[in-house]
């Protein structure tokens, strides 16, 4: 009598620890789409010459915080005239960004958070750098205002920047670990200098004052 009882009684121990299991094995599941630690690939700027991670660590359930890195790498062409014919060349922008973050979703909907839409606010450091012959200016050098004669100047730039600036956009988190985000941000370098191997005669560092950012990100939270 006694052999049967313990039997049942070990085959319930057994059932028991197996649903325990399985419940919690599921719930891994199911939370792993809304972990906390997250890297991404911002695959959206890359045709333009921008590669670009992030690293998001959940706080709370609705915030986290988000460093993202980038090289620079940006191409751009310029064309003079070369006698009878027009000579272009490329040239790229290059440089890196760092950009720290803190971000606020809504109304995330799994158990730690971390998706649905949302807003945040960045701060950003930026350098970038061109070769000495990169850039193109027409230089009168006449002094007589009725015969002008053009010269073809070259001449290079370094910029540095530190500003801040706000993003918005919506994440999706599979439960799988796989993370999709779609995001656009705009803000402005407030310490914006930009130095030249040549004094250009129409400065344009302040287009560069403008930080305009997007975003379509593919990653996966551990």
């Amino acid at each position: 009598m006694k052999k049967p009882i313990s039997l049942l009684a070990l085959l319930a121990i057994l059932l028991t620890s197996f649903n325990a299991f399985a419940e919690d094995e599921e719930d891994r599941r199911r939370r792993r789409g809304g972990s906390n630690l997250g890297v991404h690939l911002n695959v959206g700027p890359i045709f333009r010459g921008i590669y670009s991670v992030n690293a998001e660590l959940g706080i709370t359930k609705n915030t986290s915080a988000v460093l993202t890195a980038a090289f620079l790498n940006i191409p751009f062409t310029t064309t003079v005239s070369n006698g009878s014919s027009f000579e272009t060349n490329r040239y790229y922008y290059n440089g890196f960004a760092i950009a720290p973050e803190f971000r606020y979703y809504f109304n995330p909907s799994r158990k730690p958070g971390l998706d649905g839409w949302f807003m945040g606010a960045y701060a950003k450091l930026r350098s970038t750098a061109t070769a000495d012959d990169a850039l193109v200016q027409f230089v009168n050098t006449s002094l007589d205002p009725f015969n002008p004669n053009y010269e073809t100047q070259y001449f290079g730039s370094t910029s540095f920047g530190i500003g801040a600036g706000l993003t918005g956009g919506f994440m999706y988190a599979h439960k799988s670990g796989i993370c999709v985000s779609v995001w656009a941000g705009l803000g402005y370098f407030f310490v914006n200098e930009t130095e030249y191997t040549s004094p250009p005669v129409i400065d344009l560092s302040g287009l560069l004052a403008i930080d305009i950012r997007s975003g379509l990100t593919i990653g996966y939270r551990f």
